[in-house]
């Protein structure tokens, strides 16, 4: 997720069976958060710029500006760069059942949203 007013919103999800929030790749230089009611929630793998409230820091990594990490905000192009914090932060197993799979990166630039998901990778393939 890239920006948003706010950027990202968790609300009530608390003391609820079986909800994960993990493998996301959150963007908010203003940490804009609305984050409440998180108790019980697995997460795992995801990477924020700016440090969230309310979540358990076990359940993330702080990464760069996604200018830094994703290839060209401006062409939507918003795959890893070679040195990008999204390169092994994600879990292949977050509790969900999921297996191993790549995150997906949910992008909202200039009002519109858009989505770049990765396919899911053979367990015996290395995914990049």
């Amino acid at each position: 997720m890239v920006g948003g007013a706010p950027c990202l919103r968790l609300d009530s999800w608390g003391s609820k069976t079986g909800l994960v929030f993990a493998n996301n790749a959150v963007y908010c230089t203003d940490a804009n958060y609305a984050i409440n009611g998180v108790t019980g929630v697995t997460v795992a793998g995801n990477v924020f710029d700016t440090a969230p409230p309310s979540l358990p820091s076990s359940g993330y990594k702080l990464g760069h500006a996604a200018t830094v990490d994703l290839t060209n905000l401006t062409a939507r192009n918003v795959y890893p760069t070679p040195t990008s914090t999204l390169i092994g932060a994600a879990v292949a197993d977050s509790g969900g059942g999921g297996g191993v799979l790549d995150p997906l990166l949910l992008a909202v630039i200039g009002g519109m949203t858009w989505v770049a998901v990765r396919r899911r990778m053979p367990s015996r393939v290395k995914s990049m």
